[in-house]
């Protein structure tokens, strides 16, 4: 059920910087299928680590940062998008996000999406097929990538799920893209989401005082 969710959520998105999905089928009645856009290129987490390489050894170029800024940027109006359809990403993250040879940038991987309410009037929510309906994450379960989890997500506060949720995301990747490095890490996952939940929201200028 979370596979046809992922696949009908992502193919009714469609924005310049969201992968599209050409088709969802199922071969011999049991192993379901989508067919998605081919992506060249490169994840914004490869990117990241590439430009704070070179910025270490001293041979970065000033206009990559831009680059990088210009990806973050659409990354942001993607999401504007989805919450304005109702659908909230749940799992933001350099590592989601391919950047093209020429410019592209998308926002991949939907498998955690949770249907919500449209921002606003003109937007419908989406719609989904029965079967596509199940698998809902239970409360108190957290669900996501830990290193850039919003708090109520690290709580499984379902209930405070919402497009905040997604927006902590975002400053999440922008503090990697900006330091190189994730926001929130501990020595164990259970360490990370404590720290999390308790611990004081980090600040980019105190891990890269530039």
């Amino acid at each position: 059920s979370r596979f046809l969710k992922e696949a009908q959520i992502t193919g009714q998105l469609e924005h310049p910087n969201i992968v599209p999905v050409y088709e969802l089928g199922c071969r011999n009645e049991d192993q379901p299928f989508y067919t998605m856009r081919f992506l060249r290129g490169q994840t914004l987490r490869h990117a990241i680590s590439d430009y704070h390489k070179k910025r270490k050894d001293g041979v970065g170029d000033p206009l990559e940062l831009r680059r990088l800024l210009g990806a973050f940027v659409g990354v942001c109006n993607a999401l504007a998008y989805a919450h304005s359809r109702g659908v909230i990403h749940r799992d933001v993250k350099p590592s989601n996000i391919a950047m093209g040879d020429f410019g592209e940038v998308i926002l991949l991987d939907w498998g955690l999406a949770k249907i919500a309410h449209a921002e606003d009037n003109l937007s419908d929510t989406l719609a989904l097929s029965e079967g596509a309906s199940g698998g809902e994450t239970q409360a108190g379960r957290a669900l996501g990538t830990p290193s850039y989890m919003a708090p109520e997500q690290a709580q499984g506060q379902l209930d405070l799920i919402g497009p905040p949720t997604d927006v902590y995301g975002l400053g999440a990747t922008l503090f990697d893209l900006l330091t190189g490095k994730a926001p929130h890490k501990g020595e164990t996952t259970a360490e990370t989401l404590d720290r999390i939940i308790k611990g004081a929201t980090p600040s980019a200028r105190a891990v890269e005082p530039s």
